[in-house]
């Protein structure tokens, strides 16, 4: 197997770029989206478990792309097959516990509507389905199973590796391009303004912007499949993999931190609009006295939610 020092050195600064993200900004949003959690009195729903696990899996994934990329290249051959099928068996339930959060997301906003609900259940579990049995194809892809990695060992039978790559490949297009569509379908016929239709469609659909990455891999086992540059193959598949699942996981903390936002934000304009009617009504009570909003409270035993309320509220209309 044939691996370059330029292709070697390429592969170990695009998984060093992969790894930044993946050990700093991922936990640091699913951080957020818990606390975010907490603090608007959300319910703990399966969308939540699955994020979390999601990320619990995310993390072996990584270690093994850093353990991949620190070993000499001479000594690479069985290595590199344990490690891909080390990281297949993580990719595949992180990928499920991704877009099962993803869609429950979407079951939790068209809760109201039992048409859109059971299409979405019916999505989902295709989805459970389908990486259930992938993944136990991927375990046995070889009988005895160390016939994966040990091309010395020659009394066995191993699946055709290259079509499943592609099959799933192909799946994870399909799954990732259904997220980006449904919350797009589902949206556009509700009954509410074009700004936030987009917004839903936005928060609610990028997630499928994980097709990119999918699309990618399907591109590359397609074209790389009779490649003798296999390890090349395997570390570029496996970055794919863990890039799509790492975007997939910061889409899933989306929603859950835009309500975050806007909560945030509804506090600054109150607080606004309570200094706003403080000012107004100093200036209605001592009309010559300059009424800086930096100052003590001019009048401490006078506050806009007693005494001047009703000013406040008639000022703020004109």
């Amino acid at each position: 197997m044939n691996f370059s020092p330029q292709k070697r050195g390429n592969l170990e600064s695009i998984s060093l770029v992969t790894q930044l993200l993946c050990f700093s900004a991922i936990p640091l949003l699913v951080a957020i989206r818990a606390f975010a959690k907490n603090k608007l009195h959300l319910a703990f729903g399966v969308e939540d478990a699955s994020c979390y696990a999601a990320l619990v899996r995310k993390r072996e994934p990584d270690r093994l792309l850093y353990y991949q990329s620190s070993q000499a290249p001479s000594k690479q051959c069985m290595l590199t097959n344990k490690i891909f099928y080390i990281a297949t068996m993580f990719y595949v339930p992180m990928v499920l516990f991704v877009k099962t959060s993803l869609i429950y997301i979407m079951i939790r906003v068209w809760s109201p509507y039992q048409g859109k609900v059971i299409a979405l259940y019916s999505f989902l579990g295709f989805i459970i389905a389908y990486y259930t049995v992938i993944l136990f194809v991927k375990i046995f892809t070889c009988s005895p199973i160390h016939l994966f990695w040990d091309f010395n060992y020659h009394d066995g039978t191993c699946l055709n590796r290259s079509a499943i790559i592609i099959t799933d490949s192909l799946v994870s297009v399909i799954t990732d391009l259904a997220i980006l569509i449904f919350p797009i379908v589902l949206s556009w016929k509700l009954h509410m303004p074009i700004s936030k239709k987009l917004r839903t469609i936005v928060i609610l659909g990028s997630g499928g912007i994980a097709v990119a990455f999918s699309i990618n891999r399907l591109v590359l086992v397609i074209c790389q499949r009779n490649s003798p540059d296999d390890i090349d193959v395997f570390m570029r598949v496996l970055l794919s993999d863990n890039a799509e699942g790492g975007l997939g996981l910061i889409c899933a903390c989306m929603p859950s931190i835009s309500r975050l936002l806007r909560h945030y934000n509804e506090i600054w304009r109150r607080q606004r609009r309570e200094q706003q009617c403080e000012i107004e009504l100093c200036a209605s009570l001592n009309p010559r006295r300059n009424c800086d909003p930096e100052e003590p409270r001019i009048f401490p035993q006078i506050s806009p939610s007693t005494l001047g309320e009703e000013h406040c509220t008639s000022t703020m209309k004109k």
